[in-house]
C-alpha cells in the first residue's frame, strides 16, 4: 500500500490501490498556534499578523487582546503577558500548574480548552476580616467581708458604798457640862458617851453632825 502524508495539520488524502477508488478524510480545524506553525515552518509562508480585536473587560483593566487564541507560545508560559494586553494573563481553565492568579479567574472568562488570554486580577482578593478578639472579662473581686460589729460592753454599775451605820447613841453623859476641855474639840467624844458629841448651839465652826442636833 502506498499513501501520501501531508505535513502539519492539513487534511490528508489516502489512496488505497488495493481497493476500489480512493477515500478522502474531511478537513480538520486546527488551533491558531498550529496554523502559525504550519504556515511559518512547514510551508515557509509567514502568516500576516492581524490586529487583535479588543474585548471589553471589567472596569479599570485594559482590553483583552488575542481573545480565544493559543497564548502559550507567544507568552512563554502561563501568567501575566503583554501579548494579552496590559494587566491580562495567559491561563487555562482548571490547569493545576498555572499560577495562583489564573486560578482566581472566573470560569466564565474561558472560551477554549487550551491556554488563552483572559482578564488578569486587577485587585487583590478581599481579605477575610479577622474576628475582633473579645477582651477577657475582668474577674469580679470577691466582696470584702464586713467586720461584724461587736457590741459595746455596757459599763457595770459600780456598787454604791454602803453607809457606815452609826453607832446607836448611848445615854448622854456629863449633861450640861463644858466638854471642850475634856473632848479637845467639837464632834464625837466618848466623854459624852458612846455615839454622842460635844457641840455648841448655833456655833458655825462645829461639824455637820452638830448642826443637825435639834
Amino acid at each position: 500500500k502506498f499513501h501520501n502524508e501531508c505535513p502539519g495539520q492539513e487534511a490528508c488524502r489516502l489512496s488505497n490501490t488495493g481497493g476500489s477508488g480512493s477515500k478522502s478524510i474531511p478537513p480538520v480545524t486546527m488551533p491558531d498556534s498550529l496554523k502559525v506553525f504550519d504556515s511559518d515552518i512547514v510551508n515557509g509562508v509567514p502568516t500576516p499578523v492581524q490586529s487583535p480585536t479588543p474585548f471589553p473587560t471589567s472596569p479599570g483593566s485594559s482590553p483583552v487582546l488575542n481573545r480565544g487564541k493559543d497564548c502559550w507560545g507567544h507568552c512563554g508560559g502561563a501568567g501575566l503577558c503583554s501579548w494579552c494586553g496590559t494587566g491580562n494573563a495567559c491561563c487555562r481553565r482548571f490547569w493545576p500548574s498555572d499560577p495562583q492568579m489564573c486560578k482566581s479567574v472566573p470560569a466564565a472568562q474561558f472560551r477554549t480548552q487550551h491556554h488563552e488570554c483572559v482578564p488578569g486580577s486587577n485587585s487583590n482578593p478581599t481579605p477575610v476580616p479577622r474576628p475582633t478578639p473579645r477582651p477577657n472579662p475582668r474577674p469580679t473581686p470577691e466582696p470584702t467581708p464586713r467586720p461584724v460589729p461587736r457590741p459595746t460592753p455596757r459599763p457595770r454599775p459600780r456598787p454604791r458604798p454602803r453607809p457606815v451605820p452609826r453607832p446607836k447613841p448611848s445615854p448622854v453623859k456629863n449633861r450640861r457640862k463644858d466638854c471642850w476641855g475634856a473632848c479637845g474639840e467639837a464632834g464625837f467624844c466618848d466623854w459624852c458617851g458612846q455615839g454622842n458629841a460635844c457641840c455648841r448651839k448655833g456655833w458655825p465652826a462645829d461639824p455637820d453632825l452638830c448642826q443637825d442636833v435639834p
